[in-house]
């Protein structure tokens, strides 16, 4: 398989996941001059749309980068792209778990969403992971004047790693306290998008 192909395939899953994120929302019906309270009691539903939002994009934007690197594909990697790509399709639904339960005002609801999207969230930087490993032994499938893998992936793959320990640690603290655990999510999702502004000053020099 040429790795354009892989890559539009790619490309259309992630753009596919972004646009039905938006169509969670769902104007409910609500009493006449009470739009706006209505509106504002979607606001976990919100909260939870911005940051997966913001977590898919941030893993787009390490794919195409990726994979733009790379010269020609092997079953392995078809595989392995596969297996990753799952994970990320699964991200809608642990939205809205999310959201629901942010809405419910459970504890033990927001327990279980907030680790399922940890969980999640640490098996797609393992993806990732694998990825690159898999890269740094197969130096063949890669660009002549790739950077990325054959000069700096020791220093690339230990953001999946550190990002891994978070989500790990968040899963954990949810079980201590449900905002703790929160709060080590979102700083997850911002460790992403900062080891994503390293990864691409890494590919440009």
């Amino acid at each position: 398989m040429k790795t354009e192909r892989l890559q539009a395939f790619s490309d259309g899953i992630f753009a596919i996941l972004i646009t039905i994120l938006v169509l969670e929302f769902k104007l409910p019906n609500y009493p006449k001059d009470h739009l706006q309270q209505t509106v504002m009691q979607q606001g976990p539903l919100f909260f939870s749309y911005c940051l997966t939002y913001v977590y898919i994009g941030i893993l787009w934007l390490f794919h195409h980068d990726l994979f733009s690197q790379i010269k020609h594909t092997s079953v392995a990697l078809n595989i392995m792209n596969l297996v990753g790509l799952f994970g990320v399709t699964l991200m809608n639904y642990v939205m809205t778990l999310m959201a629901a339960s942010i809405q419910s005002g459970s504890t033990a609801d927001m327990r279980f969403a907030f680790a399922s999207y940890d969980l999640l969230a640490l098996l797609i930087s393992a993806s990732y992971l694998w990825f690159y490993t898999y890269l740094w032994h197969h130096h063949e499938l890669m660009k002549a004047d790739c950077t990325l893998i054959k000069h700096k992936l020791q220093t690339i793959a230990k953001y999946p790693t550190i990002s891994m320990c978070l989500y790990a640690l968040a899963f954990i603290l949810n079980f201590v306290n449900v905002y703790l655990g929160l709060v080590l999510l979102v700083a997850g999702i911002i460790f992403h998008g900062f080891s994503y502004w390293k990864t691409a000053r890494v590919q440009t020099h």
